[in-house]
């Protein structure tokens, strides 16, 4: 989902609604023949083997946990990269004799997502050491020297809808049914930062959340289970690194939501009218000049939560998102303060063009 502004006031304007999130992390996908050696981890991968991945993000983090091994882009969908590592011989061409991959880092989500729990060898999270060891106690919030973890992508692993901004009853309707508030909550967060550091797809950049829930039971950002309580606390930490890992900024940011996190019931609620007034009308969409009022009256509501956050327009009484959006900006803010500008160049140059990124 692009942050640029101007992409999408070429399209739509859109309300962007967050389902549950999968899981947020990456996954060390070892090639086969390491089977037999019982190298599960990325500790055990000997010294200048070759690691297979996209994003900028996981190869920095790679390189500055195992400085010894090599990191190579790898291209095309899961099941190509997958094939690549396991038979590397039949992207031979010629003379030209293709990787041999020892180990692949992808989403945990995409890999769930075509039920291969089976290939991950190591979940690669917040919590784990320069041994490739789960470190234990380690958190988003957590004080004391800087983390050596393995920080996802900025909105990895949540799905988005877009709704036009126009059509409040279709997106009242989307919200009821599919929207996860830990999960919108922490997108929020999360993309406010990174469009508070000008990230995009040539630095990596990377971050953890958790969303804490209040009486009623515990939750994450990442869990794929709804909490039992309203979303009461957000915890956020934003790593920004140079190419090779080795240099790096890294800071943290908690807020408070204030027991504002989510009325479900409300939303329920709204929902529910929503349907019944679409129902009235024996149609979705409304009368075009109606649709075009809406257009333009959602063209002028509060733009500048939008340009913070890159992901809803805010209604006035969603104090949590707005909350959301502000612990993003803070955590850009602090990074930038500690030295990521160093890192991040100039954010006045001229646009670089796209490359893979942290996909």
């Amino acid at each position: 989902m692009p942050l640029d502004r101007a992409l999408r006031a070429s399209l739509v304007r859109c309300e962007r609604l967050f389902s549950q999130r999968e899981d947020p992390r990456d996954v060390l996908v070892m090639a086969l023949r390491h089977a037999e050696t019982g190298a599960k981890r990325l500790q055990d991968l000997p010294a200048g083997s070759l690691v297979g991945t996209s994003s900028l993000r996981r190869q920095a983090l790679v390189r500055r946990l195992r400085p010894d091994v090599r990191c190579e882009t790898v291209r095309g969908n899961l099941q190509t990269r997958v094939r690549k590592l396991d038979e590397p011989e039949a992207f031979d061409d010629g003379e030209t004799e293709a990787p041999r991959y020892d180990a692949l880092v992808l989403a945990a989500a995409g890999v769930a997502r075509l039920g291969w729990g089976e290939r991950v060898s190591q979940v690669l999270g917040p919590d784990v050491d320069g041994d490739g060891m789960w470190a234990g106690g380690a958190a988003p919030g957590g004080e004391g020297e800087a983390h050596r973890g393995f920080l996802w992508g900025v909105g990895q692993g949540a799905l988005a809808v877009e709704v036009r901004r126009a059509d409040a009853d279709v997106a009242a309707m989307v919200r009821a049914a599919v929207e996860g508030r830990p999960a919108a909550l922490a997108c929020v967060a999360e993309r406010a930062m990174l469009r508070g550091l000008l990230g995009g797809c040539q630095v990596p950049i990377a971050v953890c959340s958790s969303v804490k829930a209040g009486a009623g039971g515990g939750s994450d950002a990442g869990a794929s289970s709804a909490p039992s309580g309203h979303p009461s606390s957000l915890s956020m930490r934003g790593l920004v690194m140079d190419l090779s890992g080795t240099t790096s900024v890294e800071r943290e940011q908690g807020e408070d939501l204030g027991g504002s996190g989510g009325d479900g019931a409300a939303v329920q609620a709204a929902g529910n009218a929503a349907w019944a007034r679409v129902r009235a009308r024996g149609a979705v969409s409304r009368p075009a000049e109606e649709a075009a009022a809406g257009e333009a009256a959602a063209g002028e509501a509060d733009e500048g939560v939008y340009a913070d956050s890159g992901c809803h327009m805010f209604a006035p009484s969603d104090a949590a998102l707005r909350r959301a959006t502000a612990a993003g900006k803070a955590l850009a803010a602090s990074l930038v303060a500690a030295g990521a500008s160093a890192i991040l160049g100039d954010p006045t140059a001229p646009p670089r063009p796209i490359t893979y990124g942290n996909a």
